[in-house]
C-alpha cells in the first residue's frame, strides 16, 4: 500500500476502509455522552438504554475496526451481539413492567422494537457463538 500525505502516512486503504466505522464508534461515544446525561438529569431508564446502546455500538465499531481475523475481534463482536440482546431484553421488560419511565413513548413501541431487537440480535449471538467454537 502507498502512503498518503493527507493522512499523516498511514496506509491510504486502511484509512478509507475503516473511516465508515471509526465514524460510528464516534457515534457510539455520543450516545454513552447522552446516556450518561440523562442518568444525571434523572431519566434513569433511558439513560441506562441509551448509555447501552452506544456501548454495544462503540464495541461493535472496533471490533470491525480490528479486524475478524483476530480472536479479539471476535470475542468483542460477540459481546456486542450480546449487549444488543440485552438492550432488547431491557426494552420489553421496561415497556411492560413500568412503561411510564418512557414518557409519551409508551410501553408498546419498546415492546415491539425490543422483541425485534431480541428476535435478531438473539439469533446472532448464538450463531457468532456456535462460530466461534466450531473454529477451535
Amino acid at each position: 500500500m502507498e502512503d498518503d500525505r493527507q493522512t499523516g502516512g498511514a496506509p491510504t486503504g486502511w484509512w478509507k476502509e475503516r473511516r465508515q466505522d471509526l465514524g460510528y464508534a464516534l457515534l457510539g461515544i455520543v450516545f454513552i455522552g447522552v446516556g450518561a446525561w440523562q442518568l444525571v438529569d434523572g431519566e434513569h431508564v433511558m439513560g441506562a438504554m441509551t448509555g447501552a446502546f452506544g456501548a454495544t455500538v462503540t464495541i461493535g465499531m472496533i471490533s470491525l475496526m480490528i479486524g475478524s481475523d483476530s480472536l479479539v475481534s471476535r470475542l468483542l463482536m460477540i459481546t456486542a451481539a450480546g449487549g444488543f440482546t440485552a438492550t432488547g431484553a431491557l426494552l420489553v421488560g421496561v415497556g411492560l413492567f413500568s412503561p411510564e419511565a418512557l414518557g409519551w413513548r409508551g410501553g408498546a413501541s419498546a415492546i415491539v422494537v425490543g422483541v425485534v431487537t431480541l428476535a435478531f440480535f438473539g439469533t446472532l449471538t448464538v450463531v457468532v457463538i456456535i462460530r466461534e467454537l466450531r473454529q477451535r
